[in-house]
């Protein structure tokens, strides 16, 4: 082997040669990572929809529990004058009870 061609070619040719595969090599790494960002920016513009989803989603799930304690708060209220009002109509009744009581007493 002839050490100024080796295999048979000029070091100006393995010299391109080399050059030819760096370059190559750096476009299909180029090609890769440009590729693999166009993929990320899709998943992560994917994600902020989700999120922006999820968001909307949230605020309306807040609104319909505001809307449930709202509501809960006026339904305990009503039952609370409920419960005095029959408190009031059980003791007026059997205020009553014993008013008939002492009559039919004093009736006898």
């Amino acid at each position: 082997m002839d050490m100024h061609r080796p295999f048979g070619f000029d070091w100006g040719e393995w010299v391109a040669i080399f050059t030819l595969i760096g370059v190559i090599a750096t476009y299909t790494r180029s090609s890769v990572s440009r590729t693999a960002q166009d993929s990320s920016r899709g998943d992560f513009q994917k994600l902020s929809e989700v999120i922006e989803g999820l968001k909307e989603t949230m605020i309306k799930v807040n609104i319909t529990l505001d809307t449930i304690k709202r509501d809960h708060e006026k339904e305990s209220h009503q039952l609370e004058i409920m419960q005095q009002e029959i408190m009031q109509h059980r003791e007026w009744l059997s205020n009553d009870h014993l008013r008939l009581k002492n009559l039919e007493e004093k009736d006898k």
